[in-house]
């Protein structure tokens, strides 16, 4: 009966931890018509791929969740009045938008201490740990569980982060090219969504929802502003200061574009460079390690071999 009343004290404990991240029922309402424009186009967009087939089933259980626990904000809203904890602002920058997505989220978590917990048993039942070190895996198997799904947003956040970083300049090129052809800055962003679809689906995915918002909002400076609220990075700081402020200016947006692209370019440089002097100072150590030290010993094995130590 002890690794009953352990589990049910791990089991508590973890659900206080995760009681904070559980959303509650009464919340304010977004803008429903930007909600539905956005949510279409997402699903016409994944329609398209293969890997919507495997997204039915999380579907199905968020949409379960959400009955049971209360609908949840949309984070692609760019209301300036939201305010999403640091949760929200993890899966917005993750890519999990849904209205479903802290449910599952937290759900997910909930299976995976539970999981963990049971590793945790199994683990005991084969190998008995004695005194105090038989809690540990009651502890450390929950642990893991509930910070599996962390590490999973988290590395998902940072691969999307990576590719803005990476495609933005280009796409800031583009967006120029097509303002200096008569292109509105709308009929622009729709355009280079359409092209990096397939290959850069996360920037035409932002993009895409920079559109709509343009389209639909009463203030073009808070449809940029949830754009840099969605990937809160310096290069997209820029970016919307430099196209706000060429609106309220009435200055050629395409040239300031172009122009912050190429200090985009020459940062992105700058960085590498920096890598690089810095990579000689940590390459000194693998290579007294991997290098140096076999040498050393490819030179003097065989005089050492030839030494008689019989005498000493």
């Amino acid at each position: 009966m002890e690794w009953i009343a352990i589990w049910g004290l791990s089991f508590a404990m973890i659900v206080l931890f995760l009681r904070g991240v559980i959303p509650q029922r009464s919340e304010k309402a977004v803008d429903r018509l930007i909600k539905r424009q956005i949510q279409a186009k997402r699903q016409e967009r994944r329609e398209q791929t293969a890997s919507i087939q495997s997204q039915k089933p999380f579907k199905k259980l968020g949409n379960i969740l959400q009955k049971y626990f209360g609908k949840n904000k949309d984070i692609t809203s760019s209301d300036s009045s939201d305010s999403p904890n640091e949760t929200k602002k993890l899966l917005s920058e993750a890519g999990f938008r849904e209205s479903y997505a802290l449910h599952l989220y937290t759900f997910s978590q909930l299976v995976g201490a539970a999981v963990g917990l049971l590793l945790g048993v199994l683990f005991l039942a084969i190998e008995p740990l004695e005194g105090t070190l038989g809690i540990l895996p009651y502890i450390v198997g929950p642990a893991i569980g509930v910070y599996i799904p962390i590490l999973y947003v988290k590395n998902r956040r940072n691969q999307r982060v990576s590719e803005i970083q990476r495609i933005f300049p280009d796409a800031l090129e583009m967006l120029a090219l097509c303002n200096e052809a008569s292109m509105t800055i709308d009929m622009a962003l729709s355009k280079i969504a359409r092209e990096l679809e397939k290959k850069y689906p996360v920037i035409s995915e932002e993009f895409l929802i920079i559109g709509i918002e343009l389209a639909l909002l009463d203030s073009r400076a808070k449809a940029f502003d949830g754009f840099y609220k969605r990937f809160p990075l310096d290069e997209v700081r820029s970016f919307v200061t430099t196209v706000n402020q060429a609106e309220r200016t009435g200055t050629p947006i395409a040239q300031s574009i172009r122009i912050l692209a190429s200090e985009m370019r020459k940062d992105r440089i700058t960085n590498i460079q920096a890598r690089l002097e810095a990579l000689s100072a940590k390459l000194v150590l693998p290579l007294i390690l991997f290098f140096f030290v076999p040498v050393m010993m490819f030179m003097f094995m065989p005089v050492l071999m030839k030494v008689d130590l019989s005498g000493l």
